[in-house]
């Protein structure tokens, strides 16, 4: 059985799957979701978070490594990254070091014959470490 759901939600399920001490990238998750020029979309998604404290948008930083923004500022932001045990210098992150990796030949989302999201109920996404 087939649950559609928002691009935006999407993006906050494969957010989930980041753990404390990890970052991925607005690319990385835009690719996930299944749509690779969709980054924008990703930070507006995260900027418009209804759940900031469940769905950990300090943890997506830019392919370059540095932080982006955040919606309670990019010091909050650094300030939650090394809280959890990510080094930030000079407002970056090493991402050969801290950086996950969606495994796109394995993710749960499907795209409907319409075009909507859908999700399989029991398949889930697989993250590796880069």
């Amino acid at each position: 059985m087939y649950q559609s759901v928002s691009f935006a939600e999407t993006v906050y399920r494969l957010l989930l799957r980041v753990p404390a001490g990890r970052v991925t990238t607005y690319a990385a998750l835009a690719r996930a979701a299944g749509s690779v020029r969709a980054v924008r979309a990703v930070g507006n998604a995260l900027h418009r978070n209804p759940r900031p404290v469940a769905v950990p948008c300090h943890r997506v930083v830019r392919s370059s490594g540095s932080l982006g923004g955040y919606v309670r500022g990019k010091e909050e932001k650094k300030r939650l990254l090394e809280a959890e045990g990510v080094e930030v210098a000079d407002d970056r992150v090493d991402l050969s070091r801290y950086g996950l990796v969606f495994d796109v030949s394995e993710l749960f989302l499907a795209v409907g014959s319409s075009g909507e999201r859908r999700t399989p109920g029991q398949t889930q996404s697989v993250v590796r470490h880069s």
